[in-house]
């Protein structure tokens, strides 16, 4: 008497077959695909940043996103970084450069992100 039996192809894969190990895959891809990237820049990082860097005294008045999103509507690059960049209890700032630097014709303004106090980005929207 033999207690060597043979194994069929599906039983031999998995203990579902062919079914179960397609199951057991797309549930592995799924669960792989909800879980968040570990190389995922810091958003201090991500911020976009002007071609001067901006002085706080240059820092006039508080903006809504909303006059910042109007004023970069022709650039949605750097709309799409803005937005990857602000964080909850984020400001929003215009800026421009003393008077003196557009009568000398490197007069700069735009649009300052501060995160506790500190200036992390901003965006160019007038240079001379």
């Amino acid at each position: 008497m033999s207690y060597i039996r043979s194994v069929s192809q599906s039983e031999a894969v998995a203990p579902g077959g062919w079914r179960g190990l397609l199951l057991l895959l797309f549930a592995a891809l799924f669960a792989a695909g909800c879980t968040p990237l570990p190389l995922a820049a810091p958003a201090a990082t991500i911020c976009p940043q002007p071609a001067v860097a901006i002085d706080p005294a240059w820092l006039e008045e508080r903006a809504t996103l909303a006059q910042l999103e109007f004023a970069l509507c022709d650039d949605l690059t750097a709309l799409r970084r803005v937005h990857a960049c602000l964080r909850p209890g984020d400001e929003i700032w215009t800026f421009a450069t003393p008077p003196e630097t557009w009568k000398a014709g490197a007069g700069r303004a735009g649009f300052a992100i501060l995160r506790d106090g500190a200036i992390v980005g901003g965006v160019l929207r007038c240079a001379e």
